[in-house]
C-alpha cells in the first residue's frame, strides 16, 4: 500500500495464492454433444423403424411367392400406384403388374398388406380393381400340345389309329384369342374306313388365362367309307312274340348299294331283305354312332317294312324286323325281362 518493504521479509514468510478449482467447461461441453447425439440417433432410429417400408424387391419375391405361387412367373413391370408410409407397424400398397408365365401376359392390379413386428412380413393380399385386368396370350399356341386334349373329345364317337397335329394348317389370331388346330386322322376296321382331317376351335379364356376347348368340325377331307358290300345273315325274335316263346326267325341281307358321306359319318345303302322266305327291296340310310358299330335303318318303297341293323367291328349283327310298320302310328317299346323280346304297343 505504498509502504517500503524491508529486506526482512523472506521468500517463505508469503505464500502466493493458487487457483486449485480446475475448469468443468471441456467436459460439460463433451457431455452435452453426446447427449445431443444420441438423442439425434436415438430419433433417427426410431423415425426409421417407424417408417422404413418393404423395398421393391421384397415386393415383387413377395408377389410371386405369396400371391402367385410360382418362381416361374417372369415379371416385366411392377410398379407402386399407391402405399401408405408404414406407421403403426403396417403397409399396404396398390401395385400395377405385367408378368408373363406359359406364354401368357396377365396385367393386373392388388392389394398388398404387410405388417412388421422386427421386418416386415408378407400378411394377406387381394384383388385391388379387377376392372383394369388384362389377359392376353403372347405366343401362338402349337397343335402338338393340345393333341391328347383333342383327342379326348372324340373318344365317344371313334377311336383313331392315327391323330396327327398338322401345323402348317394352324392357325391363331391373338389379338381376337382364337385358335384352329388341324389334325389328320385315320382309323379301319372291318365294316369302315376313315381318312382326312378334322378342325378343333379353341378360344382364350381370361378368368382361366389359357386355350379351352369350343367344337370341332370335319374338313372337306374328311370321309369314311363303310365295308358293307356282302350277305348279312342273323336272326331276330318277331315283333308281337308270345311272353314265353322263344321263336326266333332267320334272316339274310344282300346289300347292293353303299355309299359313305363326309363329316357325320352318314351314308346311304339300299338291298335286298329275306325274311320269312320272302324277299323286300329296301333303301335306307347308315348311322355310324360308336367306336364299334353302325346302325342301318331301310324301309321299302311303301314303308309298310322296317329292318333295322346293327353291326359290330367284328362282323357280328343284331337286326329288329317289323312287317307291320305304320309310320303315322306311335310306337312304344319295351323288353321283357328274360326274352329281350321287342314289344310294340300302338296308341289311337
Amino acid at each position: 500500500c505504498g509502504q517500503k518493504l524491508t529486506s526482512n521479509v523472506t521468500e517463505n514468510s508469503v505464500e502466493p495464492m493458487v487457483n486449485t478449482k480446475k475448469s468443468k467447461k471441456p467436459k460439460i461441453l463433451i457431455i452435452s454433444v453426446i447427449v445431443v447425439l444420441a438423442l439425434l440417433v436415438g430419433g433417427g432410429l426410431f423415425f426409421i423403424f417407424r417408417t422404413t417400408t418393404p423395398n421393391i424387391e421384397q415386393l415383387k419375391s413377395d408377389f410371386i411367392s405369396e400371391v402367385l405361387k410360382d418362381e416361374k412367373y417372369s415379371i416385366s413391370k411392377f410398379d407402386v400406384i399407391n402405399e401408405t408410409d408404414g406407421k403403426n407397424d403396417n403397409y399396404n400398397a396398390i401395385i400395377d403388374v405385367t408378368y408373363d408365365y406359359d406364354n401368357v401376359e396377365y396385367h393386373r392390379q392388388y392389394e398388398l398388406f404387410y405388417k412388421k413386428y422386427k421386418e416386415w412380413v408378407f400378411a394377406d393380399s387381394s384383388a385391388y380393381n379387377e376392372d383394369t385386368w388384362e389377359v392376353k396370350p403372347t405366343t401362338a399356341p402349337s397343335a402338338s400340345d393340345y393333341t391328347e386334349k383333342c383327342k379326348s373329345q372324340l373318344l365317344k364317337t371313334i377311336k383313331y389309329d392315327k391323330f396327327e397335329p398338322v401345323d402348317s394348317k394352324t392357325t391363331v389370331d391373338l389379338e381376337a384369342k382364337t385358335a384352329t388346330f388341324v389334325y389328320s386322322v385315320e382309323s379301319k376296321t372291318d365294316i369302315r374306313k376313315i381318312s382326312g382331317e378334322i378342325n378343333f376351335y379353341y378360344e382364350f379364356n381370361d378368368e382361366k388365362g389359357e386355350w379351352v376347348y369350343k367344337k370341332f368340325s370335319y374338313a372337306d377331307s374328311y370321309n369314311k367309307k363303310y365295308d358293307l358290300m356282302k350277305t348279312w345273315t342273323g336272326s331276330s325274335k318277331p315283333y308281337l312274340s308270345e311272353k314265353d316263346t322263344d321263336e326266333e326267325v332267320t334272316f339274310k341281307f344282300e346289300t347292293t348299294k353303299c355309299e359313305g358321306k363326309s363329316g357325320k359319318g352318314e351314308g346311304s345303302i339300299q338291298g335286298v331283305l329275306t325274311y320269312n322266305d320272302e324277299k323286300h327291296d329296301l333303301t335306307g340310310t347308315i348311322s355310324d354312332t360308336s367306336n364299334n358299330s353302325v346302325t342301318l335303318v331301310l324301309y321299302d318303297k311303301d314303308e309298310k317294312i322296317k329292318f333295322v341293323m346293327y353291326i359290330k367291328s367284328d362282323g357280328s349283327t343284331l337286326a329288329d324286323v317289323d312287317l307291320n310298320y305304320n309310320p303315322n302310328e306311335l310306337m312304344y317299346f319295351a323288353f321283357q325281362k328274360t326274352k329281350y323280346n321287342d314289344i310294340e304297343m300302338t296308341l289311337n
